[in-house]
């Protein structure tokens, strides 16, 4: 595991090891963990997994005063908001790192006929896919793919 992160960090730019991951079908580091976060999500969404979500978790039930509201009937809603440090010396709030936070808003940027699937084998194949289209797009100097990869 050292020589292998040594061997990624130290000898390769990031559009060689990107190159590298497609030639061997395997997904960046950065996007495997996004792709992680979202299918064990999903699996709570859909019922597969022996827990549900936190109380501060909800679908966007439509309500909005304000007309850009990009939220649909399948985006999460969070009723916490997160502190942020009010010092330099002090962290973020931990809150704001946790699974289910980190993970409803990676999942909110997911297109909507992504978040419909039902099933875990499809949803797993068509968010691999959206995955690696990201990548393309950040190739290709796409301000909003770029955001998504960094937004971990």
């Amino acid at each position: 595991k050292q020589w292998y992160q040594r061997r990624v960090r130290g000898s390769y730019c990031s559009e060689t090891y990107i190159s590298k991951c497609k030639l061997i079908d395997i997904l960046p580091l950065n996007l495997k963990f996004i792709l992680n976060d979202l299918l064990f999500l999903h699996k709570i969404l859909i019922g597969a997994a022996p827990i549900s979500l936190p109380y501060y978790l909800s679908y966007y039930n439509g309500n909005s005063r304000l007309r850009s509201c990009h939220l649909d009937s399948l985006s999460l809603v969070c009723s916490l908001t997160p502190r942020s440090g009010i010092s330099t010396n002090r962290p973020t709030c931990p809150f704001s790192k946790s699974f289910f936070y980190r993970a409803h808003l990676l999942w909110n940027r997911l297109p909507f006929e992504l978040r419909q699937i039902q099933t875990q084998p499809t949803f797993k194949s068509k968010l691999a896919k959206y995955l690696w289209s990201s990548i393309d797009a950040e190739n290709q100097n796409d301000s909003v793919a770029s955001e998504y990869l960094n937004c971990v």
